[in-house]
Parts: C-alpha cells; structure tokens; sequence
C-alpha cells in the first residue's frame, strides 16, 4: 500500500482479526530494515506482513526474502499498478521472473476503479482493464448493485457551488516589500511564485501569512542546508565567501519575515477570496449552531490546508474544531508532518474533538475515516477515481457533496462533466462483466437452486440431512473443533474453484467451475473434488456435500453429523485467556459469587465499590467498568 499512516491501521484492524501474528513496516522505521537478518526474523515470528509496496520493492531487489516465501500479496488500490508504480514493479522484476508458475503467491487487488484517467470511452476503459488483470494475473470482480442497496449504501446529494472569478496570480504589499529586499535571492523564487498564487485562490491574509511558513526556524534551516549542499557538490572549488554571503542572505530573510505582524483575517474582500467566502456560507450552514456535523475538505496543496485551518480557526466561530490531514513530507518550505500527529489527528476527528478536517488526497484512500456529513472538494479533483473516492466519504445519512467551481470556468466545468461521464462509462463496464465476476449477486436461478436442494444425504440411523447448502456450515463445524497440534488455532477449510468444461455426456459443451475443498494436514482426509456447477457458490456446496458424506463414512462425522473427536482444551484455559462473547459458551462460567447466596449464609455486610474509568485508551463511547467486593467476615 502507499500510505505510512494506512499500514499500522491496517495491521491494527487484522491483529483483532486473525489469530496470527501480524506486523506493519514502512520505510521510517531505520536502518536495520535493510538487512537480511530482520526479515528473517520478520517472516519467522509472522503470518501477515503489512507493509509500504517500495518496502518490499527494496526488499526483494536485496534478495532479503523471495517470491515464493509469499502466499498471497494484497494490494490496496490497486489502480496503480501500471508504469514505473511499485506495485508494477514488484510484478514486473519479481513476480513474473518466477518460472515455476505454483510457487507465485495469489494476487488480490482492491481499488474503487481500474482506470484513473480522465476522458473515458467504453474501449479505453476495457483496455486499461486488460492491462491491469495481465499485469496481476488476475481477473476485476464487483459487486452487483442489488447488494450494494441490500446494505444501505446510498450516494450523498451533489451540488455544484460556484464562487465569483479569482483575480489573477496578484503581488501583496508585503510580498513587494520581501521582494525589493530579497528578490534575488535564487531558493526564494519558489516563495515568490506560491505566495502570488495564495493571494489569487485564498486572498492577501493568507498570502502574507504563507512567508511566515517559508521561514520557520525548522524550513530555515532546511532551506540553508540544503543550499550549502547543492553549493559544495556544483561549485566546490569556487570561494567560499560566495556561500558565506548567501547563507547570510538567508538568515537575514528569515528574521525579516518572523518580526511581521500578519494580523488576524476578517471575511472582507480585502482578506480572503471569494472562494474562501463561499467555503464559509457552507460551513456555518452547518457549524452555526450545533458542533453535530462531520465534515472533511479536500485541497490540492499541503499549504492551502493549513493556511485555510488557521483562517477558519479565526472566523468559523465557537463550534467549529479544525484539523489538518496531509501527507508526511520533509521537503523545505513546508512542514514536517511526522506520521504520529496523522494518527492524533485521526483519533481526534474520530472522538468529535476536531469536526472538521483540511486533507490533501491523502484522505481520499484507504484510511478509516468516520462518515462525514459534508464533503467539499475545496480543489477539484484531476480524475474520476479521486471524485468517486473523496464523494465515498459522505457515507453518512443526508450527506452532501459539494464541488467548487469558479463561474465561467470552462476547464472547471468540463472536469465535473467528465467525472460524471468517466464513472457512468465505469458502471456500465462493471455492469457487463460476466456472470461469475459479480460478487454476492442475489441468485436469480431459483429453478437451479431447487435442484441443488433436492440433492440430499439423509443418515439412515438418525434420519439427519445434509443437503448442499448446510454442507458448508458442517464442514466448517468439523475443522474447527477437531483435534489439532497448535490448541490456539482456529482452522477454517479452504477453497479452491477454477473454471473447467463440464464431462457430462448428456451436456459435454457446459462450461462451469469445478471446486477442491482442502484441510487442514491434520485432518483424516485433506482434500475432496467437488462436480461441475454453473456458479462458484455451488462448487463450494458440491465439494463441502461430498467431503461430509466422505467423513461420515469413515466415523468422522456421527449420526447426527458431528464431529466424533472433539480438540479438548486446556483445564482451567479460562483462568488465563480473556474470554470474548463468542467462545464463552466453551468453558464453564460461575454467573454469580457463592457469597451471594444466602443459603450459605455468607451474605456480605460491607461491600466496597472501585470505579475504573479507561477513557484515556479507547476512542469510542464507553461505560466505566466497576468492581464490588464484598466483606463476608464483618460479624
């Protein structure tokens, strides 16, 4: 995946899920990644890796660990996977070296579109489909949109907010007066150019407001760093009074800006743009009387975030909390965001302390962001993708989603028509995609699904049914509690489908998949061939349906189809593992102390009350926990 703050949320969420052990890794984690040593410890403690795709790119051209170490490789976002990306990398100079085809790992790609491009035609869109399934070895899936509806998820209402024309790129006072001082200056010209461009989008505060950015002591002191380097590796031989008189230049320049006075910003014309203006109307629609409301604004550039979270800290009033959600970068000029104030902001935006983020695309993938009420696309964005993923924010009930566009703004307005266009393009393609490609499809064959009904094992002793539909949940029953090495495990089956042509001589041309069920090595049989079935959902039921009768028939499965071993647990397992709501039926509860029975005659006369309040360490709304003891020995 590409986003730092996504891995440890990713590894966090599979911890909870996976009785394995999962690790996160990005590339800020020093040194000691780039030895071979630490992978091997790495993959030797761990079943999942979760990890920045340049980190295993690295990883592998150091030969630290190999493709067929590998089972499966996920990539998040799959859309790109093309050009020079990583993950085209790792497919190109990795995976497709592996010439034994069995030892590449299952490829698993996830993304909200295949094609991230503007300006879409039905045979661009299948083209760059048929890119990326070769690219992968895999094969785009979706969901059909009767399940879509089935759980609820709706679109946000769309407006289109225009604001009146911005002038063009303009020069503050102030920026005159820093220019007349240090406009020769070459590493300044940058600054120049983005402080004209913050007057034209945000206005003359923010524009003046910009230069003390550009001249922190941190930036400063990145900006004379680097400049010294780039000065020794061009011009070492040159006289040093040269880099002596610009280090001075910028020093001088930095304490010139940091003695300003900015001045706080109003709403006038004079302060902030018209875009700027009209991001307030829409806001204080929502913020002027309660703090309810989630909202997330999306921005092109890092500095136009936190330019308009310190505009709005001044005049969005009492209810409306702001944050900044960006990208880490260490570039001079801009801020260093470190990767541990991402996760505060995202903690704070979950726990309503801040309502209201300022995000670069950084927002748009992956990352668990709670359901706005508002989204704005303060920026447009530049393709399809970025419009579908920063609307898929506002997945709260009565959401909206606004555009930003400036009026008369042909380019403007011909992004959001191709957005619109480009996805309805998309849909259409995902619409088309064969049968066996769309994902908990409501089943339309009833007559097929009758039949497969009709295919019953019924136990002549008992009279127990197993059917191909229940065949699933027996086998599930049956591997999960039968005796196994590792008591902490809990073993699933596995299921294998693959097309293949039906060998029915009465139907010899009927095409369908054919699935293996397989378990685990311990188990009396590991694997069984289920028969040709037109969908993979009754594969999965043929192969189930024949490995419970096999079971059955060799006294694996009793009378009444369960498990005759059953894996016996620990005693007194409970008195050191924390039982969750699902396992508690497993091991024998006392529901109430026996000092509560008064038969016993220890009812207790004191009872001594301690409160535990965890607020510090959860992030949702709780209960305090309390603990009653009571005094069975106060006569």
């Amino acid at each position: 995946m590409d986003s730092v703050n996504l891995v440890f949320q990713q590894a966090n969420v599979l911890r909870c899920g996976l009785d394995q052990n999962v690790e996160g890794i990005c590339g800020a984690m020093g040194q000691t990644l780039f030895q071979k040593s630490t992978w091997d410890k790495l993959f030797a403690k761990n079943m999942v890796i979760v990890c920045t795709a340049q980190v295993l790119v690295e990883c592998m051209m150091h030969s630290f660990i190999s493709i067929p170490r590998i089972s499966l490789l996920i990539f998040d976002e799959a859309h790109h996977a093309k050009g020079n990306h990583p993950y085209a990398r790792l497919m190109k100079d990795f995976c497709d070296y592996e010439p034994d085809l069995t030892k590449r790992p299952r490829i698993f790609g996830m993304t909200a579109s295949p094609v991230d491009v503007r300006g879409l035609s039905p045979q661009h869109v299948i083209e760059a489909a048929r890119e990326l399934e070769t690219l992968l070895h895999s094969k785009i899936a979706t969901t059909s949109e009767a399940s879509l509806a089935s759980n609820s998820i709706t679109k946000p209402e769309e407006t289109v907010a225009a604001y009146s024309a911005l002038r063009n790129d303009f020069e503050t006072p102030l920026h005159q007066q820093v220019k007349a001082k240090y406009g020769d200056v070459e590493p300044f010209q940058k600054f120049f150019r983005a402080s004209k461009r913050h007057a034209s989008e945000l206005g003359r505060w923010a524009s003046d407001m910009y230069w003390s950015f550009a001249f922190t002591d941190e930036e400063s002191r990145k900006l004379q760093n680097r400049e010294e380097y780039r000065y020794n590796r061009t011009k070492k031989d040159g006289p040093v009074k040269e880099l002596d008189d610009q280090m001075r230049r910028l020093k001088e320049a930095a304490i010139f800006v940091q003695k300003l006075d900015i001045g706080v910003p109003t709403l006038s014309d004079t302060d902030v743009s018209s875009k700027v203006q009209l991001l307030y109307y829409w806001l204080n629609l929502y913020y002027e009387r309660s703090d309810d409301s989630s909202c997330i604004v999306f921005v092109e550039k890092r500095h136009t975030a936190r330019l308009l979270k310190l505009i709005f800290d001044h005049v969005g009033g009492p209810n409306l909390r702001c944050g900044v959600l960006v990208g880490i970068n260490n570039r001079a000029g801009e801020e260093n965001i470190s990767l541990r104030s991402q996760i505060l902001t995202l903690q704070k935006f979950r726990r309503k302390e801040l309502n209201c983020l300022f995000a670069t695309s950084v927002a748009e993938e992956g990352l668990d962001i709670p359901q706005c009420n508002l989204v704005v696309r303060f920026d447009l964005y530049r393709t399809m993708i970025g419009y579908v993923q920063s609307r898929g924010r506002a997945r709260h009930r009565n959401s909206k989603y606004l555009h930003m566009a400036e009026k008369g703004n042909e380019d403007h307005r011909r992004r959001i028509m191709d957005a619109r266009e480009d996805e309805r393009v998309m849909r259409n393609f995902c619409r088309d995609l064969p049968h066996d490609r769309i994902l908990n499809e409501l089943e339309e064959d009833r007559a097929e699904l009758f039949t497969l009904d009709d295919k019953v094992f019924t136990d002549e002793n008992s009279g127990a049914k197993l059917t191909y539909r229940s065949s699933l949940s027996v086998l599930n029953h049956f591997v999960a509690t039968y005796p196994s090495p590792d008591h902490d495990t809990m073993a699933q089956p596995s299921y294998i489908i693959s097309p293949e042509v039906s060998h029915d001589p009465r139907d010899p041309l009927r095409r369908g998949f054919l699935c293996e069920v397989i378990l685990p090595s311990y188990c009396p049989i590991t694997s069984m061939v289920g028969h040709v079935q037109s969908k993979k959902i009754y594969a999965r039921c043929s192969a189930a349906f024949d490995m419970c009768i096999a079971l059955r028939r060799m006294g694996e499965l009793d009378e009444h189809l369960l498990p005759t071993a059953i894996k016996k647990l620990p005693d007194k397992r409970n008195a050191h593992l924390a039982l969750s709501e699902k396992s508690k039926g497993k091991y024998p509860m006392l529901i109430k102390p026996s000092f509560w029975k008064q038969s016993r005659g220890a009812v207790p006369e004191g009872l001594y009350l301690t409160i535990v309040d965890v607020d510090a360490g959860l992030d949702r709304p709780h209960q305090p926990l309390g603990l009653l003891v009571g005094n069975t020995n106060a006569r």
